[in-house]
C-alpha cells in the first residue's frame, strides 16, 4: 500500500465500472474495456495538463459533460468540477486497466 502513484499512471480516459463495486470501495476501468451493456456510465478522462473531463449520462439519456482539474498527491486524488464539491480519492491499487478508490 506505500507504492508511490506516479501522474502518469492516472493519465487517460476511465469509467466507472458500477458491477464491480463493493461497500466503500469504487472501480474504475480503463476505457477500451468491454463492459456489459448498461444504461450510462460515469466517465472520466485525465490529462496531462491537470484537466480532467467528465461524462455523464444526463436526464434524456445524452451524454453531459463537465470539466474540472485534478491534482495527485501520493496516494489521493483530488478531483474538482466548478460549482460541486470536492472529489477525494484514496487509490486502493491501480494498473494498467483499473483502479480502485475508496473516499475518507
Amino acid at each position: 500500500m506505500d507504492e508511490i502513484i506516479h501522474p502518469e499512471q492516472i493519465v487517460g480516459a476511465w469509467a466507472h465500472s458500477h458491477e464491480e463495486d463493493v461497500p466503500g470501495r469504487t472501480i474504475f476501468r480503463h476505457g477500451d474495456f468491454k463492459f456489459p451493456p448498461s444504461r450510462g456510465r460515469r466517465s472520466l478522462e485525465f490529462l496531462q495538463n491537470g484537466e480532467v473531463r467528465e461524462g455523464r449520462p444526463g436526464p434524456d439519456d445524452r451524454r453531459q459533460w463537465n470539466v474540472g482539474s485534478w491534482t495527485l498527491h501520493g496516494r489521493r486524488l483530488n478531483i474538482q468540477f466548478p460549482g460541486r464539491p470536492e472529489e477525494i480519492f484514496d487509490i486502493d491499487d491501480i494498473d494498467s486497466g483499473r483502479i480502485a478508490v475508496h473516499r475518507d
